[in-house]
């Protein structure tokens, strides 16, 4: 459920965003207007933006933790049916081989014939055939159609992401040129994220140099 960190950034933000296919639309306007009026009420509201994500992506991957057990709990249960049934025709032909007399017969016979009543017990190869195919409409397929729409939403939360980390960029430009700071916790969000764009670090250096060189002409 809600982690200690979401829940003191939605109580930051205020009420918690829903997220859905208009959400990153309304996350870029916000930023936008961040851009031009930065206001504390808008840098909680992209806050609040990003703690929905976070929360999404954590619920997301326990789910898909808990259909990937599911899954191979189902599969192990199958083959342990299989193993089963194919133990149980080994020992029903071992006994058939040792019916040598009539004593033997008769006492084996109430043994096979509870060997028998056991295999019979034991699914067909239809009735298997069906299990599995209930077994892939009820648990797979959705499970499948599941994972994709995890799929969607961790792409839309990557995209918003990458969104929010270029506004943070024009951000910093900004604050240099205007003498304004961003908050902490904003600039060390920003920081965690340096590492997958390593070229950034370049670029703000590069700019800086220039500034400078600007200034001291």
């Amino acid at each position: 459920m809600w982690t200690p960190y979401v829940e003191r950034k939605a109580k930051v933000a205020g009420p918690v965003v829903q997220l859905h296919e208009t959400t990153f639309p309304e996350l870029q306007r916000t930023i936008h207007d961040f851009l031009n009026d930065p206001t504390p009420e808008r840098l909680a509201t992209i806050e609040g933006y990003i703690a929905c994500g976070e929360f999404v992506m954590a619920r997301s991957a326990l789910e898909s933790r808990r259909i990937k057990r599911e899954l191979e709990f189902q599969q192990q249960r199958l083959q342990r049916i299989k193993e089963e049934k194919e133990q149980l025709r080994k020992q029903a032909v071992l006994l058939q081989g040792r019916l040598h007399t009539a004593k033997e017969v008769r006492a084996q016979n109430e043994e096979c014939r509870g060997l028998v009543n056991e295999i019979n017990k034991l699914p067909t190869r239809e009735e298997m055939s069906s299990c599995l195919e209930k077994f892939r409409e009820d648990v797979l397929q959705p499970a499948e159609d599941r994972v994709k729409e995890l799929r969607g939403m961790t792409q839309a939360y990557q995209t918003g992401v990458c969104a929010l980390n270029e506004a943070i960029e024009q951000l910093e430009r900004l604050s240099e040129d205007n003498g304004f700071t961003l908050n902490k916790l904003t600039q060390k969000r920003r920081s965690s994220h340096r590492a997958k764009k390593p070229k950034l670090e370049g670029d703000r250096k590069r700019r800086r140099e220039s500034r400078a060189s600007r200034h001291g002409d």
